[in-house]
């Protein structure tokens, strides 16, 4: 195929595992160890695992591999059952957010929903999700070449207080902010 452009691609399959988690962490470190950072946008991209509303809100990933095929890993539906659906006003605009940008590559749309829920919510979202939904603001402005909005959501999601519980709840995420800092070149 002398014209083909990774970026067109319409490939995708779905993998459904036991453990996205694990998985996801067996591909970051092969990631990290070929590029020196998770890549988050882009051709090859991975996204972190997270609950997808669209697949019965369970737990999974993206890898847009060198040909921009889309492999989307699940956690299957015998290992744990499915997250708990989202509540708060700002977790249910992370949901669809997480729907448009991960699932359908619409990062504009996505954009605009968690802006607007932010932009209301701030004050009043429950840490935990005010930091979810910074992380995953920060991402999406990596996509979009954003530095400027990538750094504000960063240390905006630092800024948040926690408590030793939330920072527990939290660690993945807390862990994911460690990679879009090296990413935008934050992180020593």
């Amino acid at each position: 195929m002398p014209n083909f452009r990774p970026e067109d691609c319409y490939g995708s399959c779905v993998v459904i595992v036991p453990d996205t988690q694990q998985l996801f962490e067996a591909f970051a470190a092969g990631m990290r160890a070929v590029h020196g950072k998770l890549l988050v946008s882009g051709i090859p991209r991975i996204t972190r695992p997270r609950k997808r509303k669209n697949a019965d809100n369970h737990s999974g990933f993206t890898v847009v591999d060198p040909g921009g095929n889309w492999i989307r890993f699940f956690r299957s539906s015998g290992t744990g059952g499915t997250d708990a659906p989202a509540v708060g006003k700002l977790a249910k605009a992370l949901e669809n957010a997480v729907v448009l940008s991960d699932s359908k590559g619409d990062n504009q749309q996505a954009v605009k929903i968690l802006d607007a829920t932010l932009a209301r919510e701030q004050d009043r979202a429950p840490a935990v999700e005010l930091v979810e939904a910074l992380a995953y603001r920060a991402e999406l402005a990596i996509r979009a070449d954003d530095t400027t909005a990538a750094v504000d959501a960063l240390a905006r999601a630092r800024a948040v207080p926690l408590t030793e519980a939330e920072r527990s709840e939290l660690a993945a995420h807390l862990a994911g902010l460690e990679d879009l800092e090296a990413v935008i070149g934050l992180a020593p």
